[in-house]
């Protein structure tokens, strides 16, 4: 009896093994991936005894089928949320890029929550990464590039800042979000020190701050509740869920008027309360990361505490904190305003 009891755990033993090895190879078609209420975990096999994870970057973007972040959706597919959870591998000893997960989900967005109609459709895949360098508004970007062996299944993002990455479009320009969601992946498996010499925007050139630097325009996000925002109307709301708010720049006049912003801010979670403000703007040069990044500063009429937002290029603008450094967001909010004009 406990010999055929032996033989029939051993032959357990096999068959989940067998069952291992073959999810292991199994390659992955976007359109088959089952349908769940939530972003499924997927558990991978774990990694190589000289890995060591790099980060984990996760954020909610917009997905546009004709524009889609990811090669996998078909054209033909309903998808206008995307949720992502991307973890990176490096040597453990040199740092050089080995191995990613990405654990992630589309579809149509559930009306009043950050969730997917019916959880979406899954779509989690693994494989290699390399490091590169040179995007469209930079070419001096540090790119952390998935699949970099396969063409049709490359994926691009932009190094903003170490805890911060954004996707790229196929010709290399930052992807242009809305005033939900943006292209942002922040970290969120632990908070990090910003390395200064590993930069990600970087202009190769040093033009006139009185030159292209200045950009009018619309832009639109929205962003975790923080001190720094809600200092800026000199408010304290505890029950904020979150931030909208909607930027409008205006280009200098040919006089010596400072060039004139307004920002429009509302506070989900706390009656919607709205703070229309407004004041003049101006362009420092240089970051606490990059020397060479063009600033921008707003101030108010009554001399309240300044805000600063990073010009990563015409469509996007990054909010810093009082030290000029990025702001990280979280799993679900990102500090990015996108062109909404």
């Amino acid at each position: 009896m406990r010999a055929k009891s032996g033989t029939f755990l051993i032959g357990f033993l096999l068959f989940a093994l067998l069952g291992l090895c073959l999810l292991r190879t199994q390659s992955i078609n976007a359109d088959n991936f089952s349908h769940s209420p939530s972003l499924a975990e997927i558990p991978f096999l774990s990694e190589a005894a000289d890995e060591s994870v790099l980060g984990v970057f996760e954020g909610i973007t917009p997905c546009n089928p004709l524009d889609s972040p990811f090669p996998q959706i078909s054209e033909n597919t309903n998808c206008e949320q995307m949720i992502w959870k991307l973890t990176l591998y490096h040597e453990a000893i040199t740092g050089n890029p080995t191995t990613y997960q990405l654990n992630s989900a589309y579809g149509l967005s559930q009306q009043g929550t950050s969730g997917l109609q019916g959880g979406g459709t899954q779509l989690n895949l693994e494989g290699k990464w390399a490091k590169t360098q040179g995007a469209k508004a930079d070419p001096l970007a540090v790119i952390y590039q998935l699949n970099p062996d396969d063409p049709s299944s490359v994926i691009n993002f932009i190094k903003l800042d170490d805890p911060i990455l954004h996707l790229l479009t196929q010709d290399m320009s930052l992807m242009v979000g809305n005033a939900a969601w943006s292209y942002t992946l922040n970290r969120t498996d632990e908070t990090i020190v910003t390395d200064p010499s590993a930069a990600g925007i970087a202009s190769p050139a040093t033009p006139s701050l009185a030159s292209a630097a200045f950009t009018s325009g619309v832009f639109e996000g929205r962003t975790p509740c923080v001190e720094t925002v809600m200092a800026f109307h000199d408010v304290s709301a505890t029950a904020c869920q979150r931030v909208k708010l909607r930027l409008t720049l205006h280009q200098p006049t040919e006089s010596d008027e400072p060039a004139r912003y307004e920002l429009l801010s509302i506070y989900v979670g706390t009656g919607d309360t709205q703070y229309r403000i407004s004041g003049h703007w101006t362009i420092l040069q240089g970051s606490a990361t990059n020397p060479e990044a063009f600033v921008y500063q707003l101030d108010t009429d009554d001399a309240q505490q300044p805000l600063f937002f990073l010009k990563a290029d015409d469509n996007h603008l990054f909010l810093l904190d009082n030290d000029l450094n990025f702001m990280v967001g979280d799993a679900l909010l990102s500090f990015t305003l996108s062109r909404a004009d």
